[in-house]
């Protein structure tokens, strides 16, 4: 393989992040909540049905990239999909070169779904709209193969 090949190898991880204020299970995460105007204990916890998909990755050269929340929306119609820009401010960046001279900030990314989590359109969206355009300039547009020397 040609070095430069290692750049067209990523590797991600998808997790669900629940929007709840439940804890995990008991641990020392729990929070306990409570009204004492009523005469009973209990748990007061705040749970919906709606939740954030989180895409994490990194390259083969483990620089990190940009993070991608999958944000779940119960409008039928796509034109209808919609966020707060304010959360925009609170999301990490990363900071890294993808084979350029000098790393630079990338911010994370947004996507709206009916069910807050991956497909294939947004896969391939994805890679070439910012993963691939992190490194324009820098990787060719198709993966180079160094031709094998077969000897007799």
């Amino acid at each position: 393989m040609h070095p430069d090949d290692v750049d067209w190898f990523v590797t991600l991880d998808e997790t669900h992040h629940e929007l709840t204020t439940r804890g995990n299970k008991g641990g020392s995460t729990t929070r306990r909540y409570a009204n004492a105007s009523f005469a009973r204990l209990g748990d007061r916890l705040v749970e919906t049905t709606s939740h954030t998909t989180g895409v994490y990755g990194f390259t083969l050269r483990g620089e990190c990239l940009p993070p991608l929340y999958i944000l779940s929306s119960s409008a039928t119609i796509e034109d209808n999909y919609k966020f707060d820009a304010r959360i925009c401010e609170t999301l990490p960046s990363v900071v890294a070169s993808y084979g350029q001279e000098l790393p630079s900030t990338h911010p994370s990314r947004i996507a709206v779904r009916r069910k807050g989590s991956m497909d294939t359109c947004l896969w391939h969206d994805l890679h070439r709209q910012v993963y691939c355009k992190l490194y324009e300039g820098k990787l060719a547009p198709e993966p180079v193969v160094t031709p094998k020397h077969v000897s007799y």
